[in-house]
């Protein structure tokens, strides 16, 4: 309370939270191991349960608070955005979907909302396993419906293995949204697959048009997109 958070390096930080949760022990050494598995205070907050208890020292009550601590600042900060948000640039986009796509290793579903300006209304998640997200496509498009002013959305999802190559049912559901919004008047703007450091683009192919979603699933091959200037 003396010296603040400016005071303590991020070890001390993370010391002190789990504290509460393992009490009268030494967290330090627990500390620094999650730092140097995970490589900042935030990737262990966004890192998923099952990858926090691997740590030695690390139970499901220590995950569940450092899970909550995520919450805590995810609510924080989105309900601090009132005004639309858009991001000023490509590369301030992608670096912030690997951030939060970094560490996980089940898929996860984020759906961007976005108005006539592309700017972010609201957003929403679906979680899903090792390999899939599996999605109720009526109550996608209800959570979409709900917010209020959006024309466009993106999909963002991840594979957390080493392959980005879309499989056929991704390619399925999102050609089965991409109707269904559309019937809306919605537009699907794009579907991003983030594996690892790299982002590629359902939406996109070597020309620049997908053919798996104009109805040739044997030409399919999702393009990267390129580096932002």
């Amino acid at each position: 309370m003396t010296v603040g958070r400016l005071g303590m390096c991020e070890h001390e930080l993370l010391e002190l939270l789990l504290c509460f949760a393992i009490p009268r022990r030494d967290v330090k050494g627990i500390a620094k191991d999650l730092l140097a598995r995970f490589g900042s205070l935030e990737m262990v907050l966004r890192a998923d349960k099952d990858q926090l208890m691997l740590s030695g020292g690390v139970g499901e009550n220590s995950a569940l608070l450092l899970k909550l601590f995520q919450a805590f600042i995810e609510h924080i900060s989105s309900a601090g955005k009132s005004k639309p948000f858009k991001f000023e640039n490509s590369r301030e986009f992608y670096d912030y979907l690997k951030k939060y796509f970094g560490g996980r290793s089940e898929e996860k579903l984020l759906v961007l909302m976005l108005d006539r300006e592309y700017r972010i209304l609201d957003s929403c998640t679906f979680a899903g396993g090792v390999r899939s997200v599996v999605l109720d496509p009526s109550e996608l498009a209800l959570r979409i419906l709900s917010c209020r002013g959006v024309s466009s959305v993106v999909f963002v999802h991840n594979h957390p293995g080493k392959t980005f190559q879309a499989s056929q049912s991704d390619i399925r559901s999102t050609i089965q949204m991409r109707n269904l919004l559309g019937s809306l008047k919605i537009i699907l703007t794009d579907h991003l697959v983030i594996c690892g450091d790299r982002i590629y683009s359902l939406m996109k192919g070597v020309s620049g048009k997908s053919a798996a979603l104009n109805g040739d699933s044997s030409r399919q091959k999702p393009g990267l997109l390129n580096q932002p200037q």
